[in-house]
């Protein structure tokens, strides 16, 4: 059902080389073979409980900072895990699962490494992690509401403000201070209240 939600979303966006991205709950290798067969490539997370991905890769023991990935003959998806403070487990059909050092060092000095499709993937996700936790400042759902409410509320007075207050900063000239999002829902309110 999931791979079927994706392919659904997707359509407008497949045949043409793009990558989808996206989390665990709807990341499986049936879904990167049918993008696949669009012309469209795939990387997202992976539950390590997900069917259909090789057990050697899955229950692999790594120490930290160290990998395993393997890749599956007919599609060329590769599955990779990597250890950081935990095990990450992703999918992928676009980059390999070299590692890259990073500008960055760890307490004792040494360069940090990473899987390049980590680096990618955190670098797509960016955006969406960013308004999940602007999201969690402003919530303007209820606890007493039920769920269908609280989806519309979440949609409506979250993340469409997100996206207006990302598109209104984007317009702005280079010289102007970007809006805060408190201050946008403020303006937001006083430009829409009625006159009475």
């Amino acid at each position: 059902m999931a791979t079927q939600i994706i392919m659904n979303l997707t359509e407008p966006y497949v045949d043409c080389g793009r990558v989808i991205c996206a989390d665990n709950f709807y990341s499986s290798m049936e879904l990167v073979d049918k993008l696949l067969e669009r012309e469209s490539h795939f990387e997202g997370t992976v539950w390590k409980n997900r069917k259909g991905f090789p057990k050697e890769v899955v229950n692999a023991k790594l120490k930290k900072g160290e990998t395993k990935a393997m890749q599956e003959e007919k599609t060329g998806a590769i599955l990779c895990k990597w250890k950081d403070k935990k095990d990450v487990l992703m999918v992928l059909s676009t980059y390999d699962g070299n590692l890259v050092q990073l500008d960055k060092r760890n307490r004792r000095g040494e360069v940090i490494t990473e899987p390049k499709m980590v680096i990618e993937y955190n670098r797509i996700k960016g955006g969406i992690d960013l308004a999940d936790t602007l999201l969690a400042y402003y919530d303007a759902r209820r606890k007493t509401i039920r769920w269908y409410h609280k989806v519309a509320d979440d949609l409506i007075f979250g993340t469409t403000v997100i996206n207006a207050l990302v598109l209104w900063n984007a317009t702005r000239p280079a010289d102007k201070r970007a809006t805060s999002l408190d201050t946008f829902r403020e303006e937001l309110v006083r430009a829409t209240r009625p006159t009475i």
